[in-house]
């Protein structure tokens, strides 16, 4: 069994380096936005920093109960969990962890389709048929 203080540091190790992570591919993704030079370039990198953005640490590693509660490799004591008595079991499809992981699962699918390949090629037709009804200035007509 290891102390409290050990369990948070663990968690607060862990989480540091997932958000750290989370943060350098968010300023990737805004240097690659700065530099889009189309729509279907942008909506693509915006789709990119949509899902890095609610990729939060989540699981075991960067929770203190799991570490206090750790038996070994992959291997918890849940039911002694202090955190899971009042939110319920991690693996209860009913708990709160469950319920934050749906709802991510979910947000994860719905992002999956804001922008598509669809979308890209309706944009390039539709840009392609202002163009050959107004030329030059076919932006206008957008």
């Amino acid at each position: 069994m290891i102390t409290v203080k050990t369990a948070l540091n663990r968690a607060k190790k862990e989480y540091i380096k997932q958000s750290e992570s989370r943060i350098a591919q968010l300023q990737f993704i805004v240097q690659e936005a700065k530099e889009a030079e189309n729509i279907p370039d942008f909506m693509t990198i915006k789709m990119n920093g949509m899902r890095t953005s609610i990729n939060f640490p989540r699981g075991a590693s960067s929770c203190p109960f799991c570490h206090l509660v750790k038996k070994g490799k992959n291997l918890y004591d849940c039911k002694n969990c202090w955190y899971g008595k009042s939110h319920g079991d991690c693996e209860d499809f009913e708990s709160t962890y469950n319920d934050i992981l749906k709802t991510y699962n979910n947000l994860v699918e719905d992002i999956t389709y804001y922008w598509t390949d669809d979308n890209t090629d309706d944009w390039v037709e539709h840009v392609q048929e202002l163009k050959k009804l107004h030329g030059k200035g076919w932006e206008k007509y957008i």
